[in-house]
């Protein structure tokens, strides 16, 4: 039985990179095969705030951060 994979897509509406990272995010899902439900998560939607400390755009595989270094906005919304 094959692993499920879980994926998470965090952008915010005003980072500039989030739509390339997103055709890249489903050309590379395609392109291995790989069917998986992706959720897709605006981090400045305030019902979404344990995302919120993440920059745009991340992707988390199975709640892991694919990326260690920061994303090209580098935007993060802090509380407050």
């Amino acid at each position: 039985m094959p692993q499920k994979v879980e994926i998470t897509f965090l952008y915010d509406d005003i980072c500039a990179s989030k739509d390339e990272a997103w055709k890249n995010l489903t050309q590379a899902l395609e392109e291995v095969g790989l069917e998986a439900e992706v959720k897709k998560i605006n981090v400045l939607d305030y019902a979404q705030r344990t995302f919120r400390y993440y920059p745009s755009p991340t992707i988390l595989i199975n709640g892991e951060n694919i990326f260690k270094e920061k994303s090209s906005c580098n935007s993060s919304y802090g509380a407050g």
